[in-house]
């Protein structure tokens, strides 16, 4: 959640991070539920097929915000 653009970091970090990057922020805007569920495990299948490395990347920040979520307020 930045204004900071995938071309910027790209040049920045390189491409591979790009991907990367590109990847996790796709599995982020899958949306949950039982009617997306279909649609939701397609894009998981075509991030991994892409590159494996994102759905690790994916699951250690869920796994970090779960570890973290007891310092913030409650309405969080």
């Amino acid at each position: 959640d930045t204004g900071y653009t995938l071309e910027a970091l790209t040049q920045e970090f390189g491409v591979e991070v790009g991907h990367l990057v590109d990847g996790v922020t796709k599995l982020d805007k899958v949306a949950l539920g039982t009617a997306a569920e279909g649609e939701t495990i397609r894009k998981m299948i075509i991030a991994m097929a892409r590159d494996p490395r994102v759905l690790v990347i994916k699951v250690a920040d869920r796994l970090h915000n779960m570890r973290t979520m007891r310092f913030l307020p409650p309405e969080k």
